[in-house]
């Protein structure tokens, strides 16, 4: 009985593909080898058909009864021999061939039926293996894997160049090396051809082995793609300063849509029509995920959607550095685009780049103007008006905040292009170890902080407020600091940044600033501050900034002095730009926190839910199919029960930084959401200095910016997000777990000049509140020093 691979190549051929004659010698005689009269009998046809054909060097490969199938491929797992010339080597290739079994778990069968193909072999100038889909993802492009020589380096790990080419467009493109000397663009094309032609034949994504020798193209072996794995690449180090912690299903929802909306508001200005918005809907629609309570970034739909554009090779290599992702598993786009587009799209890019600074203007008056109208909206406690209000936000203020996605594109570009030149300057070794970006002034999230050391200092200075503020009288204290030189800092706080605290995207979260209490609370840590250490410590941060640049030009000729100059000044525009983007974005949560509030009171009072906070547990689609009845009569409660109970197990999982999935799930896998023992015994931690310093003292670890009660030098948290700001001024130093160095803990720490690092992994598993730590400025690490040391 024929086995799989020899069915497959007679399909192959019937079809008109050029493959090696071969013949079959089934298992039942390769089982008698040995027996004189068998290897006798095998010898003599061997010869008679290596006559006939005028053969020389023949293959002997497996073509077992479970090889090839659609359930397993078993590739790699049987044996195969190439280059036999002579009767002994073909009677010791059949052997070894017959004796072949797979790799102990890769099936649970014992026995196997291992019948041989004997097939000419082909001295071929370049093979390899084609995947008619992605074996990855799935996703709807050719992976043509090519060698110079016999394409078994391929599946023996050989380095191989290898090509993606997009069956929609017919685009191509190497992924790991821009070196086409090896297939001619003719060629990949034929193979594509083949590919084609051989999925429908077979009625499935295939597995082909190929080879070409001078122009003729060989198909040696065709099977199904059995595991298409959909791996996916999940990146929460920039989305957890938006979104820390455990975040519920309304705020994940809304964030999700508001993704959606933002980019495709983004896309239909980079020169997209409603119809290719259309087509690629589902990716706008999966730009986020939610694994144990966590968001994070899918970086496959982030990928797509840099490939919908022209330039695409750098953007995704500038993404990749502003969010120091490790692209694992990465959807690398085609790069080919019409004449026709790529003008479309770089004369709109250049009209955004000429004209940004007004429509930034215009974006700010926008969102100004429907703050204002949102206050203006009919008044009333009905779900119907309730739910008009969060249509007016989702229609008429979070699609303008494409303009805040035009500002981190030219951050993402500033800092891609910045980086780049440095390295080519002064290579990429030191390039690395450059603080190129220096102090950002200016920056209206450190405003925040200024603002309360400012109000402490007055209150210090005042011995009436201090005595109200020490017999927590914040009534009147209030009332005395607003008639006196306090009042325009008070008002000023209050404007810009009562809505900011941790969690403030979060629409579950409760402000605790919005109470005199939670306020003066917080007041009263900063009047603990040493006045003058707070003035050493941004003085030291000037200096070093000054310090910072001499260096740098010190290495740079004139022209490229000037160069940086430019590049670095327009990064920090964007920079403080974006800061101001998020305390807005931060004002429209505001918004919805407040709405909600009131839909959850209404839903309870009605009786459709137990309790208000229990509106948290439903996502935004369930409640406006509840309200609109467009959706099925579900039992709303008892969906609210499910994840309620589901909720409570999250906590205690670790929430890693990324994570590769494979197939279908919304769930952390189990290596990743498992404490990884090995780092706890670690002496030193290594991370990205973020701000420079060296500082060393007492740590606190903290999952949520609660202003401890006891003394502590150095900072520790897995995720910093704006509201994060005033417990960071507190700090002589701080460490993060997760995070780029763009991130609002980079940004913030190098404006009050505070040593900090990000990027330390397990920093909140292996720290421990009252460790001794140091974080080293020289060796970019944080090290925990013993009593001896200190």
């Amino acid at each position: 009985m024929s086995g799989s691979k020899a069915n497959n190549l007679k399909v192959l051929r019937s079809i008109g593909l050029l493959v090696p004659e071969f013949y079959e010698i089934s298992d039942a005689v390769l089982k008698q080898l040995g027996a004189r009269e068998i290897d006798q009998q095998l010898t003599n046809d061997f010869h008679v058909w290596r006559q006939r054909y005028d053969i020389t060097t023949v293959a002997v490969r497996s073509s077992a009864d479970a090889e090839d199938s659609q359930d397993q491929s078993f590739a790699g797992q049987f044996r195969s021999v190439m280059n036999v010339t002579s009767n002994q080597e073909f009677l010791k290739a059949l052997g070894t061939v017959h004796a072949s079994r797979p790799q102990p778990g890769y099936a649970k069968q014992k026995r196997y039926k291992v019948n041989a193909i004997v097939q000419r072999y082909i001295a071929p100038d370049a093979a390899g293996v084609l995947f008619t889909v992605n074996p990855a993802n799935g996703l709807p492009e050719m992976i043509i894997n090519a060698v110079a020589g016999h394409g078994g380096k391929v599946v023996d790990g050989a380095a191989a160049i290898s090509f993606q080419v997009d069956r929609l467009s017919g685009d191509i493109r190497t992924a790991n090396s821009r070196n086409y000397s090896l297939l001619s663009k003719s060629q990949l094309v034929r193979l594509t051809v083949m590919g084609q032609q051989v999925e429908r034949q077979m009625g499935c994504p295939q597995d082909i082995e190929w080879a070409f020798r001078g122009d003729e193209l060989f198909a040696l072996q065709a099977r199904p793609v059995t595991r298409i794995t959909h791996l996916k690449a999940w990146d929460n180090a920039n989305i957890g300063e938006s979104f820390p912690g455990i975040i519920m299903p309304l705020t994940f929802s809304i964030a999700r849509r508001g993704y959606e909306l933002v980019y495709k508001s983004q896309a239909l200005e980079g020169g997209l029509n409603w119809y290719q918005l259309e087509a690629n809907h589902r990716l706008f629609h999966d730009m986020v995920g939610l694994f144990s309570g966590r968001m994070y970034y899918n970086l496959a739909s982030w990928y797509k959607f840099i490939g919908l554009f022209p330039s695409n090779d750098r953007n995704q290599k500038y993404l990749d550095e502003q969010l120091q992702t490790v692209g694992d598993v990465v959807y690398l786009p085609p790069s080919a685009y019409p004449l026709k587009q790529k003008i479309r799209f770089y004369s709109k890019a250049l009209r955004r780049t000429v004209f940004f600074e007004r429509e930034k203007r215009r974006y700010w008056r926008k969102l100004d103007e429907s703050f204002e109208q949102y206050d203006s909206l009919p008044a009333g406690r009905a779900l119907p008006l309730l739910l008009d209000r969060y249509a007016f936000v989702e229609q008429m203020i979070v699609p303008h905040m494409g303009r805040s996605a035009d500002n981190d594109f030219f951050v993402m570009t500033y800092h891609g292009l910045l980086k780049n030149k440095l390295c080519r300057w002064l290579g990429d070794e030191n390039a690395k170890t450059t603080d190129f970006l220096g102090s950002l002034r200016d920056v209206i999230s450190a405003r925040q902080a200024e603002l309360l050391t400012a109000i402490a200092s007055h209150i210090n200075h005042d011995q009436i407020a201090a005595r109200l503020l020490l017999d927590k009288q914040y009534q009147q204290l209030d009332k005395h600091l607003l008639v006196a030189d306090t009042q325009p800092l008070l008002v000023e706080y209050r404007t810009n940044f009562l809505h900011r605290f941790a969690g403030d995207q979060k629409i579950e979260t409760v402000n605790p600033l919005l109470t005199l209490v939670g306020f003066y609370e917080l007041i009263a840590t900063y009047c603990l501050l040493d006045e003058q250490n707070v003035a050493a410590r941004r003085t030291a941060a000037l200096s070093a900034e000054s310090l910072r640049r001499q260096t740098i030009n010190g290495q740079l000729s004139r022209p490229q002095k000037i160069i940086y100059g430019l590049l670095l000044n327009r990064l920090k525009h964007h920079l403080r730009i974006r800061e101001h983007n998020r305390l807005l974005r931060g004002k429209t949560y505001a918004l919805l926190r407040g709405l909600f509030q009131e839909v959850g009171a209404v839903l309870a009072s009605d009786g459709l839910i137990a309790a208000a906070a229990d509106v948290y547990y439903l996502d935004i689609e369930e409640i406006l199919r509840l309200v609109n009845g467009t959706g099925f009569n579900d039992d709303i409660q008892q969906i609210i029960t499910a994840r309620k109970l589901r909720y409570k197990t999250y906590s205690s999982r670790r929430a890693p930084s990324r994570f590769i999935t494979a197939g279908l799930t919304n769930e952390l896998p189990e290596a990743a959401a498992t404490s990884n023992s090995k780092w706890t015994a670690r002496k030193s931690l290594p991370g990205t200095l973020s701000s420079p310093g060296n500082v060393q003292g007492t740590v606190i670890v903290l999952d949520a910016p609660i202003i401890p009660k006891k003394p502590f030098d150095i900072l520790v948290v897995s995720h910093t997000d704006p509201g994060w700001t005033p417990l960071i001024a507190l700090a002589k130093g701080v460490i993060v777990e997760h995070g780029g160095i763009l991130s609002h803990a980079a940004i913030v720490t190098r404006e009050l000049g505070i040593p900090s690092m990000i990027g330390v992994e397990h920093a909140t598993e292996v720290l421990r509140d009252g460790m001794k730590v140091r974080i080293n400025n020289a060796k970019s690490t944080v090290d925990i020093l013993s009593s001896d040391e200190l």
